[in-house]
């Protein structure tokens, strides 16, 4: 078995701190359809480290070998910001994207309107602002 294969196992484990390790540890690893697969998984982990460090792990081109985001980033990034449990996880979706970090697409905008819409978090409404006046400019 490989390195790879035991964090892809890891992140199924039982034990959230070796899942959260699982995830943080794919950051460093170019994206395969499996990994990326296996991160978009965890981003719906029952706990909001792991979700967070899957999230990063899919998001973070800095951190990639190769510069690039997994083509499901802005999809798992939309499902946070618009959804998941925790508004710390919630705020950080909304902090890697306020500047078109993961683009300016449709979805990102139509995301963004629904937090100015239903929303009464104001760093998130603050992050919504932000990104749909740059995407206006």
């Amino acid at each position: 078995m490989s390195d790879l294969d035991d964090l892809l196992l890891q992140l199924r484990d039982p034990d959230p701190q070796r899942r959260l390790l699982a995830a943080a540890a794919l950051d460093d690893v170019p994206s395969t359809p499996e990994i990326e697969q296996a991160l978009r998984d965890a981003a719906g982990d029952r706990d909001a480290k792991v979700r967070r460090a899957a999230m990063h792990s899919l998001t973070c081109a800095h951190c990639k070998p190769d510069g690039c985001l997994a083509p499901a980033a802005v999809d798992v990034v939309v499902d946070a910001l618009l959804h998941d449990p925790s508004i710390r996880n919630r705020r950080w979706a909304a902090g890697i994207t306020m500047f078109g970090q993961c683009g300016t697409g449709a979805r990102l905008v139509e995301a963004y309107r629904e937090v100015l819409a239903t929303s009464d978090d104001r760093v998130l409404r603050e992050r919504a602002e932000i990104f749909l006046a740059r995407t206006a400019a």
